[in-house]
């Protein structure tokens, strides 16, 4: 099955509090990608679709195993009743399933995360021509690094990233189409949806995940 690139937005709940980019950006991607990996976990999206890769982007990887951590406390609790289609813990589907996390080449946080998730989980990104990246010297610090293994930066720079795009061009997709997903409808209104960069093609506009939860695509 053919990936999904979770894209996070730099805006989220501080933009109105806040009047300065440096605030929105540092608060807007993890918050935005946070959100994002709840609503498709809690929707049972990698139950359901247990073949399909998710790639979440732009804000490291060091959120991973706490917001991992949190997800299983909450639905130990209350996951039978508010969280039906997610049938395992979350830390499990993140663990040994196929979803990808993005790390950032100087990431402190990286061999803790590859100790709790796996460097099977762990992609990299060059993020060029943004302002803030590191390119040109992006492969060459991860290279250089000396707390991880050559074994997981083989993974990182390539396996893994082939891996998790590997179908892409199958149904023609490309960078910047995009999916939403929707919870269930309250007082005739869909309220917090999530939008994730992939999908726009004509052929997956509908996805039916249980109940009134749905997956459309087309949202450009």
């Amino acid at each position: 099955m053919c990936p999904l690139r979770a894209q996070p937005a730099r805006r989220a709940g501080g933009e109105t509090r806040f009047d300065s980019f440096i605030y929105m950006h540092t608060i807007g991607r993890p918050t935005e990608t946070i959100i994002q990996c709840v609503g498709l976990m809690y929707a049972g999206i990698p139950e359901k679709f247990s073949k399909l890769r998710i790639a979440f982007l732009e804000c490291g990887a060091g959120w991973v195993p706490y917001w991992m951590e949190r997800m299983d406390e909450e639905w130990e609790k209350r996951g039978d009743v508010e969280a039906p289609l997610c049938k395992q813990k979350p830390s499990e589907y993140i663990t040994h399933g196929n979803w990808f996390f993005a790390t950032e080449p100087e990431e402190e946080m990286l061999p803790y995360v590859i100790e709790r998730i796996g460097e099977d989980r762990i992609v990299f990104a060059s993020d060029y021509p943004h302002w803030d990246a590191l390119f040109p010297n992006v492969v060459s610090t991860i290279r250089g690094r000396k707390d991880i293994s050559e074994r997981a930066k083989e993974k990182i720079l390539g396996k893994m990233p082939m891996r998790s795009t590997a179908g892409m061009t199958d149904l023609g997709l490309k960078s910047g189409d995009c999916l939403e997903i929707a919870p269930p409808r309250r007082g005739g209104r869909r309220e917090n949806r999530i939008k994730i960069a992939f999908l726009n093609k004509p052929s997956v506009s509908s996805l039916r995940l249980g109940g009134e939860h749905v997956i459309k695509g087309n949202f450009i």
